[in-house]
């Protein structure tokens, strides 16, 4: 857990410099909604994003993205800073000319602190090739976009030495129009992931015992939900990352941020061995084996760890605890 009083430190001198260059007053806090409310929009975003990915149609997806959406693929390059580069990519990877097979294993949706944010997590089956989703949706200028997407190859255990270095990451940061779906992220929090990844104490700490919280692995159905499950899961062996190149973002509201980062797993002498026990913590649909992912055609990073991309989000619900780690995706890159 992040400290809280460091990041109202942070706050109040944005506001003072922020005030000290525009007469503008700030904008009146908008009223929190439910959160029965933000998972129902949310749900029904995705739902419909579903919708459009089995008929084969990307461009009917446009209404449901921020027009700043941030999104992440399977593939080394995959990265798109904006709706229109996210649509272009999809239009060359979705055949538009059929029908399209999608199934979804279990979806896990969560509301923001205010109601007017959510994120999600679900393991799909997208025509025969597995996958794993995580999502941000939020309420941008009175409309609920999704904001910020990661799509990941979910390939066996015995297939993850198959991946490949992603790309450098792009410099980003968020536009400062009234209507951008993202926020500047702390600092602190680019310094949150690095920690996470590499010690197991501080990653535990900031999980916290949140029923919530989650764990994604690489691998299908490889999910933990639940601090004391995730607590269970890394009693013996737990995972550990070097953390590279980092963007993040954070809703609108400032509620949420999320963090992308390159990265490169720390093997341990007995990983090959690893059975990666399934610890869910909740009954899930069974699905068929994976199909097998493509031979590496790029080396990994100097460091000799297999390479990773990392996706987290952190929440802050106004407590005094401050920003939780509600989400850990640990996603592998795959060739095209």
């Amino acid at each position: 857990m992040i400290g809280r009083m460091q990041r109202t430190l942070i706050v109040a001198l944005a506001w003072g410099l922020a005030a000290c260059g525009s007469s503008r007053p700030p904008a009146p806090e908008a009223p929190r909604r439910s959160a029965k409310e933000a998972k129902d929009e949310a749900r029904g975003l995705i739902d419909e994003a579903y919708r459009v990915m089995r008929s084969g149609t990307p461009t009917d997806m446009m209404g449901l993205l921020a027009p700043d959406l941030f999104f992440v693929g399977p593939g080394p390059a995959d990265v798109g800073l904006d709706r229109a580069a996210v649509l272009e990519l999809a239009g060359g990877l979705v055949d538009d000319r059929k029908k399209h097979k999608l199934k979804s294993f279990g979806l896990e949706l969560f509301a923001g602190p205010d109601g007017r944010t959510a994120y999600a997590f679900d393991q799909l089956e997208y025509d025969g090739v597995a996958f794993a989703v995580t999502a941000v949706a939020a309420e941008v200028d009175g409309i609920w976009r999704l904001t910020t997407i990661e799509v990941a190859r979910a390939i066996s255990s015995r297939k993850l030495d198959t991946a490949v270095a992603p790309d450098p990451l792009p410099k980003w940061r968020p536009t400062d129009d009234h209507d951008a779906a993202h926020a500047e992220a702390p600092r602190e929090m680019l310094e949150a992931i690095a920690l996470a990844a590499d010690d197991l104490d501080d990653r535990l700490r900031q999980y916290g015992r949140s029923d919530d919280a989650a764990f994604v692995g690489p691998s299908p159905d490889e999910v933990s939900l639940g601090g004391k499950a995730i607590g269970k899961r890394w009693k013996k062996r737990a995972p550990r990352w070097t953390v590279g190149e980092v963007v993040a973002g954070a809703s609108p509201d400032g509620a949420l941020v999320w963090v992308v980062a390159s990265a490169s797993k720390i093997e341990q002498p007995d990983d090959r061995d690893d059975d990666r026990d399934r610890d869910r913590g909740r009954k899930r649909k069974r699905r068929p084996e994976p199909e097998p992912a493509p031979e590496p055609v790029e080396a990994a990073p100097a460091t000799g760890g297999p390479p990773r991309r990392l996706f987290a989000i952190y929440r802050d619900d106004g407590g005094e605890a401050g920003w939780d780690l509600a989400v850990l995706h640990e996603a592998v890159v795959v060739a095209r």
